[in-house]
């Protein structure tokens, strides 16, 4: 099912037949009608498939700020170790004292509230990928780690030269 991200971030799944009735129903809006007055023309409208993992999900930037100040204790280190670098189940285990119970309860805690804020069954934060010597690899979604960039403040400000600067 495609996915689409509108101007103001949001991302809708809809199937294709869906999205061709809903581009249908604006141009039609857009032309005052029925679309055959030929005395206005259609504004083009874009629509941006969402394609950077096989579940992403309808992220918007509120609902991944309130999930992030969901975060708390061992979660919260968990994502945060996470938003650095991506590691396995071993490193994150010995970097947060806990054995692998406890690592299965966490991530099971952050993709249920995941499906909370999202109200979206296949929500998901953290993905997973094999290790070629065995094991996992655990990494914050791209679509989901921007967005907690933003509003974590991780996000790098742009250096801008300083106004009238001298060169000494």
């Amino acid at each position: 099912m495609p996915l689409v991200k509108t101007p103001d971030g949001t991302v809708i799944e809809c199937t294709t037949h869906e999205l061709a009735g809903v581009l249908e129903a604006l141009r039609q809006v857009r032309l005052g009608g029925n679309g055959t007055d030929g005395h206005h023309a259609a504004a083009p409208v874009s629509v941006s498939p969402l394609t950077t993992s096989d579940n992403a999900v309808v992220w918007t930037e509120p609902r991944a700020r309130t999930l992030w100040n969901w975060f708390y204790g061992d979660q919260k280190k968990l994502v945060d170790l996470l938003m650095e670098k991506d590691m396995t189940s071993d490193q994150i285990q010995k970097a947060l004292k806990i054995d692998g119970h406890v690592l299965s309860g966490l991530l099971s805690c952050i993709t249920r509230n995941a499906k909370r804020e999202t109200r979206y069954k296949e929500a998901r934060v953290i993905g997973w990928r094999p290790q070629q010597r065995g094991g996992w690899v655990y990494y914050i979604l791209p679509e989901v780690k921007e967005l907690f960039q933003r509003v974590s403040k991780r996000a790098p400000e742009p250096i801008e030269p300083p106004v009238n600067s001298v060169a000494i």
